[in-house]
């Protein structure tokens, strides 16, 4: 549209400066410009009362309807001369707007793209909105698990704890047990001496009280009572042997 009407404004200018100039042409052909308006109009006076006409004729009328008309013309000219660069600033604005246009045309194209893959874009965000809804609850899942390691870890050093300490407590009654059993092993090592010396003296042995026996014998601790029958042997057999 623009574009059409640019070209109807040139043939326009084209048109008007063409008549101009023909205008202008044909008149000077026509009157010739040597003299002035008043010599003019004398020479015509002159005439006129040589050739017997009435003084009340004005001859000189069609010289000022030419002049009025160049007038008019040169106005017209003017004019058009000021049409045309109004005509080709209008050009230049209409080219812009045309431009702009184009720019716009160009934006709305590519508005009208992205507003058709508006559906397949919602689409791509449902997706990803059940994606996110999925990993938040694994999240809570591992979350869970982690917890569950976490307790199971803390329930294997307190575990691990105990097992040293339980084995620290065996040691120490392990120790204590040894200890117990060296006394018990001197004391009736030293009752046994005793016993043995009384024999060899008297040839009898002293009995022990059913007190005492039971105050020896019985330790508390099967380990204990096993150990001080295998050495209450051995001392018996070195005895008997001696």
């Amino acid at each position: 549209m623009f574009s059409n009407l640019k070209r109807k404004l040139n043939y326009a200018m084209q048109e008007g400066s063409t008549i101009t100039e023909n205008l202008q042409q044909q008149y000077r052909q026509r009157v010739p410009t040597s003299k002035s308006p008043t010599s003019s109009n004398n020479s015509l006076v002159g005439s006129t009362s040589e050739l017997g006409l009435p003084s009340n004729i004005n001859v000189s009328a069609g010289c000022k309807l030419l002049s009025k008309y160049e007038d008019d013309w040169q106005a017209l000219h003017q004019n058009n001369e000021e049409n045309s660069k109004k005509a080709a600033v209008l050009a230049g604005q209409i080219e812009n707007i045309e431009q702009k246009m184009f720019n716009h045309q160009i934006i709305m194209t590519d508005l009208l793209t992205c507003l058709a893959g508006l559906p397949n874009l919602i689409e791509k965000l449902q997706s990803c909105r059940h994606t996110l809804t999925e990993v938040q609850e694994l999240h809570k899942m591992v979350e869970k698990d982690f917890e569950k390691l976490q307790d199971l870890k803390d329930l294997e050093l307190f575990r691990q704890k105990l097992a040293l300490e339980q084995e620290q407590r065996i040691r120490n009654h392990e120790v204590k047990l040894q200890q117990i059993q060296k006394e018990r092993q001197a004391v009736f090592e030293d009752a046994f001496q005793y016993d043995l010396l009384e024999y060899k003296r008297t040839g009898q042995v002293t009995k022990i009280p059913i007190g005492c026996l039971t105050l020896f014998s019985f330790s508390g601790s099967d380990e204990l009572d096993e150990e001080l029958l295998k050495t209450t042997t051995s001392l018996l057999i070195r005895a008997t042997l001696a």
